[in-house]
This record gives C-alpha cells, structure tokens and sequence, in this order.
C-alpha cells in the first residue's frame, strides 16, 4: 500500500469514527444513557426499521432507540465486528470527542467532581424536576439512591 492509500484509508476511518462519535452524542443528549451502554451496543439488539436496545448497566433498565434519524445513522456505519455496533470506540474517545467539540453542552453542570460527559445530559435533562420516581424513570434508574443525587446536586449547583 503506498502512501495515498494509507492516507485515503486513514481520511475514511476518521470519517467513520466522526460518524460514530456524532450517533452517539446524540444517544447520550436523548436517552440519558452511559456511554459504557451505547459501546456494548449489538447488531443482534439492532432493528434498524424499529428499534436499538440497549442494556442497562449497574442495575439501570434496558433503553429502547426508537428516533428514525439516530437508527438510519446507525443503519449506514460499516459492520466491521460480529457483535458489536460500535467495536473500536472508547469511553475515553467519546468523552474527549465531546468534551473538545461540544464542550458548551456541558455548561449546566458547576459541580466539578461532577463534570462527566453523562452527568452534564442527565443533570440537564432532570434539572427541573422534583419527583424522584419521574427522575428514576427519565434516568432508567432503578435506586432510589440515585434519583436524591441528582435532586440534591441540582440544589446545591443554582
């Protein structure tokens, strides 16, 4: 391979990943889930006219993708892995991706200890509610636990 292929070759992976990276984001803004649970996505979990499902971590409940444009982005990535939607993302590349072109978005978070990609969305997104069995259920969390953080963090950061 000579030099313009590798070149080409690397111009159309970083496409690739920019896509990625961009789908993603736009899970993350929408569905308040992990970015540890949009990595794990599987094809077997992937109806690409219906639904993606994705599996909750630590206790959280599965998500279901249904948004037509998210799922057609998702349609047209490559399937470069057997299982795996997304095989060669990372937490860390997702997370730096975001924080250097979208780092706006994360603004509404003060409390730095806090200041995680998949915070910021939450907090956003639950900032203005106050019951906890609605905040579980826009957070797919199942602990009760979990809804008083996000309560108490939003107090104290206005």
């Amino acid at each position: 391979m000579n030099a313009i292929e590798k070149l080409e070759n690397y111009i159309k992976a970083e496409r690739q990943f920019s896509n990625c990276y961009e789908i993603i984001l736009q899970i993350l803004v929408i569905y308040n889930c992990r970015i540890s649970e949009i990595l794990k996505a599987t094809h077997d979990n992937f109806n690409p006219d219906k639904f993606l499902c994705l599996h909750g971590a630590k206790g959280s409940a599965a998500v279901i993708i249904r948004d037509r444009e998210i799922l057609r982005a998702i349609s047209k990535l490559p399937k470069n892995h057997p299982t795996l939607i997304f095989p060669f993302v990372t937490y860390y590349q997702v997370y730096h991706f975001i924080k250097t072109k979208y780092s706006h978005l994360l603004t509404g978070i003060k409390i730095k200890k806090n200041m995680k990609v998949t915070h910021a969305f939450r907090y956003s997104n639950v900032d203005k509610l106050k019951d906890e069995n609605i905040i579980r259920e826009v957070l797919h969390h199942r602990s009760m636990k979990s809804s008083k953080f996000y309560i108490n963090k939003m107090k104290n950061s206005n």
